[in-house]
């Protein structure tokens, strides 16, 4: 795994924010609650896009990265659960 400089952190380093103004998932078919327990709750890995793509695990980096088009840059959220520019 790369190190990540402090300087390129987006937010500080931590679990991801919840997002309280939020309703928990509710599942119209039996097979979704297989994949998303009923007791999920949505959480902010990064607010800060004005426009986004993705996101995709990037299995060989333990990492799951999203596109700021607006911003031209590629952000990820690491298992160390921070958020950096890569």
């Amino acid at each position: 795994m790369i190190a990540v400089p402090a300087s390129n952190l987006l937010r500080r380093p931590g679990p991801p924010e919840p997002v309280s103004h939020v309703d928990p998932p509710r599942a119209s078919d039996p097979r979704f609650t297989e994949v998303v327990p009923h007791h999920a709750r949505l959480v902010s890995l990064y607010d800060q896009a004005t426009f986004s793509e993705g996101p995709s695990w990037w299995p060989a980096r333990d990492i799951l990265v999203w596109s700021d088009i607006e911003g031209r840059r590629v952000l990820g959220w690491h298992t160390l659960r921070r958020s950096a520019i890569g």
